[in-house]
Order: C-alpha cells, then structure tokens, then sequence
C-alpha cells in the first residue's frame, strides 16, 4: 500500500488515552491496525478502514504489535460518526498528496460496509447508553451476570470513561446538535433529551462545545 507524507505513525503497543475532536474528520488507515472505542462503539480497523468522527465525538485507541499509519482527512459538514472500508485506499491516499478536500470527498463517496462492531459486554452496554434508556446500572449488571462492583471498572477499562459520563456525553451530543434544528424552548429540549433541568442541560453543552446554548443559536441562525 502507498505510504503518504500526510499519514500519521503511531508505535507499536501505543495507547491513546480518551479525547475529544472539536471537528469531524475522517481516518483512514493506510498501514497497521488499532482498536477504537469511543461514542459510537468499539470496532478493530485494518488497512483501508476508513472512520469518520462527527464534531465533539470522544475515543480511545489501542495500537496492534505492528502499529499503524493513519491519514487523517478533514470534513466539511461532517456526516456524524461511520465506519466501513473505502473501495481503494492507494487511490486516496495518492490524491491527498495533492488535495486533502477532494480525498475527503472521494473516501467518503467509496465507503462501504466493514468489519462490525465488537459486542462484548461492555459494548452491549454501550449501545444502550447511546440509545438514551433510563436504567439501573446494577440491574443491568445483574441481569447478565455481572458484578456490580466490576461493571463500572471493566467498562471504564474498554471505553476510557464511566458508564454515567458516556451517556451523559452522547446526551450532551445530542442535545448540541438539536439546538440548530429546533427552535422550541431550552427548557422543553432539556425534559426531551431528559437532563435534570435547562441549567443542567446548559452546562453540559457548554463543557462539551465550550459555548452556552443561545451562543450556538445564534451562530446557527447568521449562517
């Protein structure tokens, strides 16, 4: 496979702890691997996987004995979060030489279905977090025989976060990307996303983005 100036190294054996991308992008591995989990799931990448982040999303990432190489392409109206393989990885990664927008363009046209997502415990849980159910982590924990005292650490341990904070991030998310298409009250937003209230509402958006909920409407509407 074609190796890009542009590409980023990464080690073997390297962690990369939890973070937060303020744009969406997308990541194409060009060489290596690396196990990602983060606010759309957990999933194992090859050579030619292609991830695409929507803006604020959190991950971690766990490089392969081998390592990996990763051309990170910057998106213009960034679709949200997908992952798949793209058609021809050398083709992309030749164009980004010249022109990372058009790479962009052609990686995202390419992309299809790849490896599914991983579904151990931790990702089950995951996945409900991200669907926004209301439930008793210890119930959970119970119901598929896991011990209480062991759910928050061994999620902790496949995600980077607490079960608590991932929900309440997705829901931070959520509530951000709301606040562009729906002009109903902060207040009626907040009891529909189920925060405790608009303050709390508030000052999750505003730890995520950095910005207060009129300030993104507002920078919504001028557009």
């Amino acid at each position: 496979m074609f190796c890009s100036s542009a590409a980023v190294r990464y080690a073997p054996g390297n962690r990369l702890p939890r973070h937060r991308h303020e744009h969406g992008y997308a990541a194409l591995v060009v060489a290596g691997s690396y196990q990602e989990a983060g606010d759309a799931g957990r999933f194992r990448t090859e050579p030619g996987t292609l991830v695409v982040h929507g803006r604020f999303e959190a991950h971690q990432n766990h490089f392969s004995s081998s390592g990996a190489q990763v051309l990170d392409l910057p998106l213009k109206g960034c679709p949200g979060a997908l992952f798949g393989c793209v058609a021809d990885a050398d083709e992309i990664v030749r164009l980004a030489e010249r022109d990372l927008e058009a790479a962009a363009h052609l990686a995202l046209a390419s992309l299809k279905p790849g490896p599914e997502m991983m579904a151990d415990w931790p990702d089950l849980l995951a996945a409900e977090l991200r669907s926004g159910k209301v439930f008793d982590l210890r119930g959970w924990a119970m119901r598929i025989g896991i011990a209480p005292s062991s759910l928050s650490r061994g999620f902790a341990q496949a995600y980077g976060v607490s079960p608590k904070r991932y929900r309440a991030d997705g829901r931070a998310r959520a509530a951000y990307s709301a606040l562009s298409g729906r002009m109903d009250s902060l207040a009626s937003l907040a009891i529909d996303l189920e925060f405790a209230d608009q303050a709390h509402m508030s000052r999750e958006i505003r730890s995520l983005s950095g910005f207060t909920p009129s300030q993104i409407r507002r920078a919504a509407r001028s557009r």
